[in-house]
């Protein structure tokens, strides 16, 4: 099977010249310029031309001779493009080194001029510089002397105008400053005037404060002791009272604890009573309990089952005086199993 590839295009030799019309345009050169420089590379267009035509018919990289002729080809046009690249260099260098020497050439005539010129202009300005330098010493020293006034020197064209004009302005400077000098000091005077009436104002201010202020603090300390007083009244009164109400909550609260007191002796006693009767209850009921269980062992083993049960038994109070009577229950209790323990060592 062959494989083929796109082709390479063939040069048309119209289209080609229009480009390279259009480089020349484009680069700012004369036609005559470009139609020289094309000259120098139509060599080259006719190989390219040549070698890209035989490209062309290069279609097929599975043909082994093909393969061959397309390295041929590759390696004249490879050729071909250095060829290029060198005649580019010469020619730009040829062309830098023409630049070098028109800007040479150029820079030493220009050297021949300048120095005659400058000359030349110096004698010619002489007189407008000297007159320059008359002029700037002129306002130089009428800039000092205004200064020296107070004036601002600014505000006027010193080198413009003559010696009569300035001596009047500089006259109208020294007047404002004399005019200023002396409204100065008629200000200073009027302000150390104004300055000592406030003084003394202020003297008579401060004094009648002083008055005010000591008025003020008797009155206060009139009031203070008035004061102090009523507070001692109403602490003596509020002693009493609270005397009094202490004296009486006094009393309500042992009158209250002497009836809670009552009633709790009484309820203790009633759940004492409670409790002892439970509990003998309790006692008659395992009692009977055990005598009829035991009533078919023998009697030692009865009497040991009773003793257990009775040691197992348990009360539960939640007063003081339930506690009394478990306690004496207990007690009692003891010397039960205390008896019946002489009873089982005799069987």
């Amino acid at each position: 099977m062959t494989t083929t590839m796109n082709r390479v295009t063939v040069l048309d030799r119209a289209e080609l010249t229009q480009q390279l019309s259009t480089v020349g345009r484009e680069a700012g050169i004369d036609e005559s310029t470009a139609a020289t420089l094309r000259s120098q590379f139509s060599e080259y267009y006719r190989d390219i031309e040549s070698l890209r035509a035989m490209a062309a018919a290069i279609t097929e990289p599975d043909n082994l001779v093909q393969q061959k002729e397309a390295r041929v080809i590759r390696c004249k046009l490879k050729s071909v493009r250095c060829d290029v690249e060198h005649t580019r260099k010469r020619m730009k260098a040829e062309s830098l080194s023409r630049g070098k020497a028109i800007d040479g050439f150029a820079n030493i005539l220009k050297y021949l001029c300048e120095p005659a010129e400058k000359q030349l202009l110096d004698i010619e300005l002489y007189a407008q510089r000297q007159e320059e330098k008359r002029i700037a010493d002129i306002v130089a020293d009428r800039t000092e002397r205004i200064q020296e006034e107070g004036g601002d020197p600014g505000a006027f064209n010193l080198g413009a105008m003559n010696e009569d004009t300035f001596n009047a302005v500089l006259h109208g400077i020294i007047q404002q400053r004399v005019n200023a000098e002396a409204e100065a000091a008629q200000a200073e005077q009027e302000r150390i005037a104004k300055e000592k009436a406030e003084e003394a104002e202020r003297e008579r201010i401060r004094k009648e404060n002083d008055r005010l202020k000591a008025e003020a603090t008797e009155r206060e300390a009139e009031a203070a002791k008035e004061r102090k007083a009523a507070a001692e009244a109403k602490r003596v009164q509020d002693a009493k009272i609270a005397k009094e109400r202490k004296a009486a909550e006094t009393r309500l609260k042992v009158e209250r604890d002497a009836r809670a007191k009552a009633q709790a002796e009484a309820q203790t006693v009633k759940d004492a009573e409670a409790n002892r009767v439970a509990a003998e209850q309790a006692a008659i009921k395992a009692a009977q309990k055990a005598e009829a269980k035991a009533a078919q062992a023998p009697d030692k083993e009865k009497l040991i089952t009773f003793r257990t049960m009775l040691s197992e038994l348990r009360l539960s109070m939640t007063t003081e005086a339930g506690n009394n009577a478990k306690a004496r229950i207990y007690e009692s209790w003891k010397k039960l199993i205390k008896c019946i323990d002489e009873e089982i060592s005799h069987l």
